[in-house]
């Protein structure tokens, strides 16, 4: 007689993602023999995203043939699967359990979600990003966050003789997450290297004209490319089935201390998708991950949860291969600068350790 078996699924390959995956399969948490764990995903592959920055601006390194990679070890021995789709709909019991309704046939080419093309069309996009550096006597940066001032930093590695300017709707850096002299630290680290700032204000045309870009404020600043580096709304609309107050104003998923939905048993999120006071990185997407592996198999079990308490705040920002500076929210809150930063990060930009999460040796 055969036993059917019950269904755990993860949505998203993203890094929070495959985190999870490993926690319950790697860990051996999930018992295969009762379960079976499926990861739906838009795309047949995973992006190390910390290298798209430097991947976009320069061939040097050949780093497309590496940060793009497979799931295909993901699994081994039978311990799960992955299915490519996306979601459109969750139809829960707020009881526990429930079914996923998938969207297929669906795409999207904004610079956000270029990822979710396929192999070939992020080779594309790639590319033709890289033609745009080469060929751009002067940048524009919108948005200071991590993100905008990496890029900065990869340009004047990459194309020293391009002008780069960065418009930031603060009067520092980075956000009010981190500690004024570390956030004024990654700007003289930056300006070292040329880069200039505009602060206090906005780019809403993001299109250049004749060269040049106009702030909200009426300022000019030379640009023949516009580069937008600023957050997006996260892609949680098919939690709104549920119920629209599982999420906030801002498109994040509302969740209990245990990272579970707020009145729905046995449906979880985590990562950068979730209504959390904190910075959302790898360290915390490895940090829910735990908890919320630990916490399905409780659900599972009818045992206790384990609540999320956040981690301290760490960060490393990059200002090119040899430059940056980090900071670890310990002590009286310590600040490293271009060796320590260039050391974990800057030169390799983690590809080999994300390689091996996914199951490649190297």
């Amino acid at each position: 007689m055969t036993v059917s078996k019950k269904r755990v699924v993860i949505v998203g390959g993203g890094c929070a993602g495959i985190q999870l995956c490993s926690a319950l399969v790697k860990k051996k948490k999930l018992n295969p023999q009762v379960y079976t764990l499926t990861l739906i995903t838009a795309r047949p592959f995973f992006v190390h995203l910390p290298a798209t920055i430097r991947t976009t601006t320069t061939g040097e390194g050949s780093l497309e043939e590496r940060i793009f990679i497979p799931y295909s070890n993901l699994f081994k021995d039978d311990l799960g699967e992955v299915k490519i789709g996306r979601v459109k709909s969750i139809q829960g019991r707020k009881t526990g359990g429930g079914q996923l309704v998938l969207l297929d046939g669906s795409s999207s080419t904004t610079m956000s979600s270029c990822w979710r093309l396929g192999t070939l069309g992020a080779l594309k996009h790639v590319q033709e990003w890289r033609q745009k550096f080469e060929h751009a006597k002067s940048i524009v940066i919108v948005g200071g966050g991590i993100t905008g001032v990496e890029f900065a930093g990869e340009i004047r590695d990459f194309h020293p003789k391009t002008d780069v300017t960065l418009v930031h709707p603060r009067t520092q850096l980075l956000n009010e997450a981190y500690p004024d002299k570390f956030r004024k630290r990654v700007h003289d680290d930056i300006a070292f290297r040329g880069v200039g700032v505009v602060w206090n204000d906005y780019i809403d045309n993001l299109a250049s004209v004749n060269g040049s870009v106009t702030t909200r404020s009426g300022h000019t600043i030379q640009g023949d490319l516009v580069l937008p580096c600023y957050g997006g709304r996260p892609a949680t609309d098919f939690v709104s089935a549920l119920d629209p107050a599982a999420l906030d104003d801002h498109g994040y998923i509302r969740v209990k201390p245990t990272l579970e939905l707020i009145s729905f048993l046995g449906i979880f999120a985590m990562g950068d998708a979730i209504s959390w006071p904190e910075v959302k990185n790898v360290i915390r997407a490895r940090a829910h991950a735990d908890i919320v592996a630990s916490n399905i198999i409780a659900y599972l079990n009818n045992s206790a949860a384990l609540t999320y308490k956040g981690k301290i705040e760490m960060v490393v920002v990059t200002n090119g291969r040899t430059h940056g500076v980090s900071f670890f929210g310990v002590l009286w809150g310590i600040v490293l600068g271009n060796w320590f930063s260039a050391l974990v990060k800057g030169r390799e930009l983690l590809v080999t350790a994300t390689r091996r999460d996914l199951g490649f040796k190297s």
